[in-house]
């Protein structure tokens, strides 16, 4: 079953198609590929066997579906799969008789030792004499580390990228994500935020869940939204029981975001709190503690 990396990294290029289409051309083989404007196609392609070969995602480069300039398969990889590189032909040869026009096969790589596993067995031989299939693979080595906010901010994708190839090493990095990543609207923010949180390591995850419950992303509308549904209701209400009601389930978002699952007794001892201080104290708590247990300390 796909993972969440895999189904992250996935997204973000269905979501960016210019994005495998610049990263194609940054490599010395694909220089001299037109830059053209990219859009996503069929990642389903069949044989004369009538059998369905399904990628990860296809990218369509200067054209229609059908008709395009050229078309890159893009294939997320946490681990080493011989079985890829049998399949990786046979999606590029379907894909090109499809279309009559070139076809890459561009391979995103977690780690950089599978990169570097990948790497060393390309160009991929097959039965049909002579021909063979190169791939274009990226790791962490082939991701630049931004460390420039304001580029970050004008270019969140390649943000993501950055942070997640380079953040546990890079303490730029991260301040740089981190600073484009408040510049954006809610919803990108939302959804910039899910694919880094997706793509990354449990030490980013960490800091990611940390951002949330700090002052920068708590107090923006992305973060109010997330976090304190129920104390804005109750505000809005005009009523005490409601802010009550409102920061007991801030509490609980907290730490199930965080990973941290209240025990049925813990959850009714801050859902039963009537003490509105004394929750709000536990919020701030809630953003650090290491078991829910901590929380009443």
């Amino acid at each position: 079953m796909p993972s969440i990396w895999h189904d992250s990294a996935t997204r973000m290029v269905t979501d960016h198609p210019w994005l495998g289409a610049m990263i194609m051309r940054s490599f010395p083989r694909g220089k001299d590929l037109p830059d053209m404007p990219a859009t996503v196609g069929s990642p389903v392609f069949n044989d004369r066997k009538s059998a369905d070969f399904y990628a990860d995602a296809v990218i369509v480069v200067g054209g229609a579906p059908q008709d395009p300039a050229y078309s890159i398969i893009v294939e997320p990889q946490q681990a080493p799969d011989p079985g890829k590189l049998e399949d990786w032909p046979r999606y590029a040869t379907a894909l090109w008789v499809d279309t009559g026009k070139p076809v890459f096969v561009l391979v995103f790589c977690k780690d950089q030792k599978v990169a570097d596993w990948y790497g060393d067995r390309q160009p991929i031989g097959t039965n049909l004499g002579n021909l063979a299939l190169p791939l274009y693979v990226v790791g962490p080595a082939q991701i630049p580390a931004i460390t420039d906010p304001g580029q970050v901010a004008e270019d969140m994708a390649m943000g993501v990228l950055s942070f997640t190839a380079h953040g546990s090493v890079s303490p730029k990095v991260v301040e740089a994500f981190k600073s484009g990543l408040t510049q954006q609207p809610p919803e990108s923010q939302r959804k910039y935020y899910e694919l880094a949180h997706g793509m990354s390591s449990p030490t980013l995850r960490h800091i990611l869940e940390d951002w949330m419950a700090s002052d920068i992303l708590i107090s923006s509308p992305f973060g109010k939204e997330t976090f304190a549904k129920g104390e804005a209701k109750g505000k809005a209400e005009g009523k005490v029981e409601g802010k009550v009601e409102g920061e007991a389930e801030a509490i609980l978002i907290f730490l199930e975001h965080r990973g941290l699952t209240a025990t049925q007794a813990e959850r009714e001892r801050i859902s039963g709190c009537a003490d509105i201080e004394m929750l709000r104290t536990w919020v701030t708590r809630a953003a650090t503690v290491t078991s829910v247990g901590d929380l009443f300390a």
